[in-house]
């Protein structure tokens, strides 16, 4: 009768029905199952203790490391894992001292990171939420595109091209210059 019971509980939970060995229980009654015989990265799953109220974060950390094969040692014996991690304390608190090395505070520049396309009047001179009625329209353009005028773009300056000629095999003709795209 519960294998019954628990094979619609299974089918209930995880949508699908599977068969692998208990590997352990942890602290708060979820039960882990293991099947080699199933594809990787579908072989590990847990059976939740509370199957109406379960949620991921209620696997403890020492049974995250085997879920997500971070350790083959299940449950309590990845001890090791957990101490490693508790190690790297400096990394989660936000220090410095742990790195060989430390920039500290680098400033960015944000406004090549805002996107533009949304700057633009609604009309009849209302504005928009992110600019007032007088402010000229703005359009996002990518730090490689041709109207970009910004120091990121790739046609700051006037380039030429050069066209390549069967009959020059040396190149030795003038570069061909390209036209303005303030004439268009």
């Amino acid at each position: 009768n519960t294998r019954v019971a628990g094979t619609f509980l299974q089918a209930y939970t995880l949508g699908d029905v599977k068969f692998g060995t208990c590997v352990g229980t942890d602290v708060n009654g979820n039960q882990y199952f293991e099947n080699t015989d199933y594809p990787h990265g579908q072989h590990r799953w847990v059976v939740y203790r509370d199957i109406h109220n379960y949620d991921a974060a209620a696997i403890p950390p020492e049974w995250h490391g085997w879920m997500c094969h971070m350790v083959d040692a299940p449950g309590p014996d990845s001890e090791k894992f957990i101490e490693d991690k508790l190690k790297t304390k400096c990394e989660i608190d936000g220090g410095d001292e742990c790195y060989d090395t430390h920039l500290g505070y680098t400033a960015y520049e944000m406004d090549p990171l805002l996107n533009y396309t949304n700057f633009r009047k609604r009309g009849y001179k209302i504005g928009s939420i992110k600019q007032l009625p007088d402010d000229p329209d703005a359009f996002h353009v990518h730090a490689g595109h041709a109207l970009n005028k910004g120091g990121t773009g790739r046609y700051l300056e006037q380039k030429g091209m050069h066209l390549w000629n069967p009959e020059d095999p040396e190149g030795e003709e003038a570069p061909v210059p390209t036209r303005s795209l303030a004439e268009n």
